[in-house]
């Protein structure tokens, strides 16, 4: 029987009519229609025909393509300028160093989910997949929640803050799996309802657990526990961080035993032997086997992983929920008229600014300007455990009871300071970024992409919305918005290729919090590159 496979770059729906043959996209049957955005800067699926197969492809209403004018990581990740979607060669020929990189997954693989998959025939899958960076967990995890999908629906644990799936990075998540996926993570920065929906979230507010491993513990069981009383008959994927050294193989043996998955995986075989020790170790205090499987090896990815986060979060930003479902927008943030948000008087709108780490009320203003927090709905007052949350929480209920936990810098902003907030009694709604704040009307000046019925809901119902600092990406990306799409515009006008780096630059000097140096300007002595000379005698 005839078969053919090729990669196929950019955002499309992709179906086919299978009359005696077969069509698969990296492993998952084509029967039904799947939507797929596939950039450069992750492996790209290939489609595999065998037999006699129509396969159609059509192009997406909206695409993350559109923020290549906002910024540069977005550009240089589609093939070709006009065409929404491009079909590659077989992948064969593909040479190993080419930008597009097919994605091929190993047969250890294959085989390791159809095991996992007709094992939940007995009782329902737990599977937790970890091992060292870029070995290929999400890739995995993808892949074993899309075969999962076959006939019923699937959760995902996503508790990799630096990379998650269908959450904004420093978030983690429980989410519900309903149709397959193979789209790169900054795609659905939020799930849409449609493919998955985000059954709870919270926020870590940071990229590694390391900054906080004691929330990190207390995010996952909690989420574990709410998976179990409410979606315990579904097979879970549990996708954990790349941290498997020191602090971080502690915490993913402490994973594995509050957990107790009935699958543990690890993507490498090749150790390290300190941490597969441990492992072993862990897995046996629960009665488990550690299953060991090849890493996916990959050519050098065109974008490193910090860059991916702010591509990851810019694309959150810019991702709007409308009527006909989610799109990109390609407006520049400095555009948006922002909303404004009482944090004092009889209208205000948050109770307070919960901030992870050390207290600097008094800098409070000029510390969250042009920053991200994430907006954290207080279901109970024993959120706050650390503060005296529990024992104010059976006093008076007529008065606010935050009040009393609140200290007030000197613009009267409304502050807590605790190392984290206990996740069974709040969880996160999304992240704001403040635009600034408007001393005189005591008044935050926010933008999200957080439909506004979903705050107003909070408000109508009493609830508390706090805004959380912790240790977000600085959004470096939105200061530059502007400069970039006026860049982008006029090189288009004039149909040159060229990267246009002055009418950037121009553009820096009146963008806030950025100001564009020339040479050793405004630099002190001693802070330009160190030159070591070779020609050194003795």
């Amino acid at each position: 029987m005839q078969s053919l496979k090729f990669p196929v770059v950019g955002s499309y729906s992709i179906s086919a009519k299978m009359r005696d043959g077969e069509a698969t996209i990296s492993g998952v049957s084509l029967d039904a229609e799947v939507r797929v955005h596939a950039p450069l800067c992750y492996s790209v699926p290939v489609i595999r025909c065998s037999g006699d197969v129509t396969v159609r492809l059509n192009p997406l209403a909206s695409s993350p393509r559109s923020l290549d004018s906002l910024a540069p990581s977005f550009r240089g990740i589609w093939l070709g300028k006009d065409s929404p979607f491009q079909i590659g060669y077989p992948t064969e020929k593909f040479p190993k160093k080419a930008p597009l990189q097919p994605l091929v997954v190993p047969a250890e693989w294959y085989k390791a989910i159809g095991e996992t998959a007709a094992s939940r025939k007995d009782s329902p899958v737990a599977a937790l997949v970890c091992g060292p960076k870029s070995s290929g967990k999400s890739t995995f995890s993808k892949i074993l929640g899309n075969r999962m999908l076959a006939g019923s629906q699937a959760v995902l644990l996503d508790l990799d803050p630096g990379q998650p799936e269908f959450a904004p990075p420093g978030a983690l998540s429980l989410v519900l799996l309903r149709k397959p996926s193979m789209s790169s993570p900054f795609t659905h920065p939020w799930a849409d309802g449609e493919t998955a929906s985000v059954i709870r979230c919270h926020a870590l507010a940071s990229v590694t657990p390391a900054d906080n491993p004691n929330l990190f513990v207390d995010v996952a069981t909690s989420l574990h526990e709410l998976y179990r009383e409410r979606y315990g008959h579904l097979p879970l994927i549990i996708n954990t961080p790349g941290w498997i050294l020191g602090l971080g193989l502690e915490l993913l043996a402490t994973l594995i035993v509050k957990l107790r998955p009935t699958q543990v995986i690890y993507m490498s075989k090749g150790g390290p032997e300190d941490a597969l020790e441990r492992l072993h170790s862990a897995c046996a205090s629960i009665g488990r086997e550690l299953a060991l499987l090849p890493s996916r090896q990959s050519a050098i990815s065109p974008r490193t992983a910090a860059q991916l986060r702010e591509m990851h979060t810019m694309s959150y930003f810019h991702y709007l929920k409308q009527a006909g479902g989610y799109v990109w927008s390609n407006q520049p943030l400095s555009h948006i008229r922002p909303w404004a948000i009482a944090y004092k008087g009889k209208n205000q709108g948050i109770s307070a600014i919960v901030s992870y780490g050390p207290n600097i009320t008094a800098d409070l203003a000029q510390s969250i300007k042009g920053m991200v927090l994430a907006v954290v709905e207080i279901e109970d007052v024993r959120a706050f455990r650390e503060a005296g949350g529990p024992d104010y929480g059976n006093s008076d209920k007529q008065s606010n009871p935050l009040e009393v936990l609140v200290s007030r810098s000197p613009e009267g902003i409304p502050h807590i300071t605790i190392s984290s907030l206990d996740p069974r009694f709040s969880h996160m709604l999304g992240l704001v970024l403040i635009q600034g704040v408007d001393q005189e009307k005591k008044q935050l000046r926010i933008l999200t992409p957080m439909p506004s019925e979903l705050l107003n809901g909070v408000s109508r119902k009493g609830g508390n919305l706090v805004l959380v600092r912790g240790k977000f990406d600085p959004p470096l990306w939105s200061y530059t918005e502007d400069a970039h799409a006026k860049s982008f515009r006029k090189r288009n006008a004039e149909s040159d290729d060229e990267e246009g780096e002055d009418g950037v630059a121009e553009g820096f000097n009146r963008i806030p919090f950025l100001e564009a140096l020339e040479g050793s300007e405004k630099r002190p002595t001693g802070s330009q590159t160190l030159r070591i000379r070779r020609d050194l005698k003795n």
